[in-house]
């Protein structure tokens, strides 16, 4: 049988953790088993915010682009640009106290010039910037300061 990588063998055990402490009744069996995360911004971003609030953390998506919107006096549908701040990263998080801001990008995109601005400036306040490609890169990031059980 192969060996599951560290990072998948971490997440399914803190969705164990997690299921056992909030279900305590529920039965071994029927405890389900988290599917690796596929490589899409949007499933590597569901996967880290579900990893931090099994872990007991707080971390929340973020969404900064703008919406239409249906305009029955002009009869048309209207553009309503975002109120929230150019380049804000994805994931909003406190992990262990500390202030993260989570970028996710998949496969070759890039950072804009507006998110590598908010990067900085969330630096300079003392908060913590990520930009990850894969949960395998959060979870190397908890590793590296050492947030792991």
């Amino acid at each position: 049988m192969k060996k599951l990588p560290e990072w998948l063998s971490e997440y399914r055990r803190a969705n164990y953790n997690y299921v056992r402490a909030n279900y305590p009744n529920l039965p071994e069996k029927a405890i389900p088993t988290p599917a690796k995360p596929k490589d899409t911004a949007n499933e590597i971003t569901k996967a880290i915010i579900k990893y931090c609030t099994w872990r007991g953390w707080q971390a929340e998506r973020v969404n900064v682009t703008g919406r239409w919107i249906f305009n029955k006096r002009a009869n048309r549908q209207l553009w309503i640009p975002t109120s929230g701040t150019r380049g804000s990263a994805d994931i909003h998080a406190t992990i262990a106290g500390m202030s993260v801001k989570i970028e996710v990008k998949a496969g070759k995109d890039r950072l804009s010039d507006y998110q590598k601005d908010y990067a900085r400036r969330v630096i300079e306040a003392g908060g913590h910037y990520l930009v990850v490609h894969s949960f395998e890169d959060f979870y190397n990031w908890l590793k590296n300061k050492n947030l792991l059980p």
